[in-house]
């Protein structure tokens, strides 16, 4: 876990309602790890100045309150 998934864990359990990431949407080892923790898959989208798509993944605080340790 990196410096920001520790930093948005800690905050879903504290303070904000949401953490929104963007794994590489080629980097399915990534986005199987994202899913373990309680990310779900929100859309895909396209920035014009990337050649490759973002795909978004959210954690809502109230799923990672009660999803099991």
């Amino acid at each position: 876990m990196n410096d920001g998934e520790r930093i948005c864990f800690e905050e879903l359990k504290e303070s904000i309602e949401r953490c929104i990431v963007d794994p590489e949407p080629k980097n399915l080892i990534a986005i199987k790890a994202y899913e373990n923790a309680g990310f779900r898959y929100l859309k895909t989208i396209q920035i014009p100045e990337k050649e490759e798509p973002e795909y978004l993944m959210e954690i809502k605080r109230r799923n990672y309150l009660i999803r099991p340790r």
